[in-house]
């Protein structure tokens, strides 16, 4: 299946929906498709991107020296975790399991604001598709993180 274009009133949907995130997340910078988001209908898949130093500013944790260094090369990060760009601990610590939890915890705060905002839109606005009993509303799921500085 070739890759088609998201139709216009969708994409307006989905930057009010994360207009509407972004003012409970103000580390969240805008949003861009996934590139496999046109290979299902029952999820839109997204990609969050996100502003490193407002991120650090609510969790004042080290930042990774991996991430350290791709960001002062003016690369990007991308993660499945909200909170990759950070020192999370050894594997299987204390540290590393309470930062995990919360990086958890997060994300589905953000999925469940970002679905909320979407579900309050006009049904122009929102991608649906058919099923045996009608149609359906396709629901916003985050791909991936993107990380900038």
């Amino acid at each position: 299946m070739e890759n088609p274009e998201l139709h216009e009133n969708i994409r307006k949907g989905v930057d009010l929906s994360v207009k509407a995130l972004k003012k409970v997340y103000p580390f969240i910078l805008g949003w861009e498709l996934s590139d496999t988001w046109y290979k299902y209908n029952t999820t839109l898949y997204i990609e969050l991107l996100m502003d490193v130093e407002k991120l650090s500013e609510i969790f004042t944790w080290e930042l990774s020296q991996y991430v350290t260094a791709k960001l002062e090369r003016g690369e990007e990060v991308k993660s499945p975790a909200t909170l990759a760009p950070f020192e999370w601990g050894e594997y299987g610590s204390e540290e590393f399991e309470t930062k995990s939890e919360i990086s958890h915890k997060l994300g589905r705060d953000i999925r469940k604001a970002l679905n909320q905002a979407y579900d309050f839109l006009p049904d122009g606005y929102k991608q649906t598709w058919e099923t045996s009993f009608g149609k359906s509303q396709t629901e916003l799921a985050v791909d991936y993180y993107i990380f900038k500085s």
